[in-house]
């Protein structure tokens, strides 16, 4: 029953911001597994008509979905736009005889067992060079007893929260196509009346007439990517781990404890204003994914360590990206690119805390991580961002603004993305899909080393994340006795 549908693309005006242009053209894919005891054909083909009702009113009220993004100029090959001419797509396959749902199940839809090619085939290229690149596409694959529903939306127009919330209309459009009502969804006599849909990101998220400086943003860099030669030939392993809900309120308690040790303060100076943050004023507000975030920091870098990438003096970096649209003030929901790459930096010994230098245990490197992280995310000021979109609004043109640690992420730097506040597992896709969705994954390859994600808190509390490194670096995490104490692999 494989099958193509394209949606085409209702008339849109949509001005991207020069975050969304800058973004590079790469798909955020997501896998949203959903048990379906019946497996009959007819009822598949059920499913199939309620997806593309869905995707379809979802395009009428979101029709840039349905655009594709080109190259801003030959001149400028970092910039993309966006146009109102293509498709999106809902691709179906029947893989029931080569998956099996409860087989998922039992492994906990490991990774592993998540074939990228299988499932949502990589495009050839991530760079666009003649472009055009089609914005959405969903392909449902179909599983004995169960659906693997990949969403794949290009990052150049959404970011994380975007796609959660077109995911989140979705969702709502698949509902009431459930209700066998045909005037529920959009008719084509309410699609000829609607008005043209309309926004320009670029008034909204800019900066506001700052000249902006770069030497303000430790995140972000204008320096060419370094080249290291033969990285396409290195082996990656992506596994996913877990960590209950009673151990992430221990690693809560352990990375928010007050410390007296000589490391506790941190002074981290913020250009723009002038002001001191003493790290020590943050540890009551240490929040649940800094104390995650710390984990894994500490975790890779011991590991790649361990393996011999990095010396036992090494300064690593962490890197995340912050969403925006609260201290910015932004309209709801936003469905752009509204991230702020912030970087924090700590030597081994310090961030390992089982040194000669200081009499610690690996606690003190724990809670160190945690302030230092919690630091920079509280200085990500509203200013501080418009102080960045200045920057990039006035030298766009001629340079290509990134965030500084790409290039080294396999390295001494990691790359922090996070789905942990996103309300995946809320969401109710109506009785035919069996409601809410049973796991949360992501394809087993298409993540960059250095690149670890957290996904959606469960809904008992507790967290899983996907860590993406060299395979001589992931067999140390089982040695690790403080990772093992919080988290397990998904087997």
């Amino acid at each position: 029953m494989d099958k193509s549908f394209a949606i085409q693309c209702p008339p849109f005006n949509l001005q991207l911001s020069r975050l969304d242009m800058r973004m590079t053209p790469m798909y955020s894919k997501r896998v949203l597994c959903f048990h379906l005891p019946n497996n009959s054909i007819e009822h598949k083909e059920y499913i199939t008509r309620l997806l593309l009702a869905a995707l379809r009113s979802t395009v009428e009220e979101l029709p840039f979905l349905a655009g594709s993004v080109v190259p801003f100029s030959k001149d400028q090959p970092w910039l993309h736009d966006l146009v109102p001419h293509g498709a999106a797509y809902l691709v179906v396959k029947d893989l029931s005889r080569e998956i099996n749902f409860l087989d998922l199940r039992k492994a906990r839809f490991s990774s592993v067992l998540l074939d990228t090619e299988q499932l949502c085939p990589l495009p050839e290229a991530f760079y666009l060079r003649d472009g055009p690149i089609d914005v959405c596409r969903l392909q449902a694959n179909f599983v004995d007893g169960g659906l693997l529903l990949v969403v794949s939306i290009i990052h150049t127009v959404c970011d994380g929260r975007g796609i959660s919330n077109v995911l989140r209309i979705f969702a709502e459009k698949l509902r009431i196509a459930q209700t066998g009502d045909p005037m529920s969804l959009s008719t084509a006599c309410e699609e000829t009346s609607k008005p043209t849909y309309s926004f320009d990101r670029a008034s909204i998220l800019s900066g506001n007439g700052l000249c902006g400086a770069i030497e303000n943003h430790p995140g972000w860099t204008t320096l060419p990517l370094p080249f290291h030669g033969g990285s396409a030939e290195t082996k990656t392993l992506c596994t996913t781990f877990h960590i209950s809900s009673d151990s992430l309120r221990t690693l809560k308690q352990v990375a928010s404890s007050p410390s007296s040790s000589a490391s506790a303060t941190i002074n981290i100076p913020h250009p723009l204003d002038g002001t001191q943050t003493s790290s020590s004023d943050q540890t009551s507000s240490i929040s649940t994914h800094d104390a995650i975030a710390a984990l894994i920091w500490r975790s890779i870098m011991l590991a790649r360590h361990r393996a011999g990438i990095i010396s036992d003096r090494a300064i690593t970096h962490f890197s995340q990206a912050v969403d925006c649209r609260t201290r910015l003030q932004l309209p709801e929901p936003y469905f752009g690119n509204a991230i702020y790459a912030i970087k924090t930096s700590l030597a081994l010994p310090l961030l390992a805390g089982t040194t000669d230098s200081f009499d610690e245990s690996w606690i003190s490197g724990l809670q160190t991580a945690a302030r230092a992280i919690r630091a920079e995310v509280s200085g990500a000021t509203a200013g501080k961002i418009r102080d960045l979109l200045g920057f990039i609004e006035r030298t766009d043109m001629e340079i290509l603004t990134r965030p500084s640690v790409l290039g080294d992420t396999s390295i001494g730097s990691i790359l922090f993305g996070s789905y942990f506040r996103f309300e995946m597992h809320e969401l109710d896709f109506g009785e035919a899909l069996g409601g809410k969705i049973e796991a949360f994954r992501l394809p087993s390859r298409g993540l960059l080393p250095g690149m670890p994600v957290v996904l959606p808190r469960l809904p008992d509390g507790g967290c899983e994340f996907v860590i993406n490194e060299q395979e001589e670096v992931m067999r140390f995490f089982a040695e690790d006795e403080v990772f093992r104490r919080f988290a397990s692999e998904q087997s």
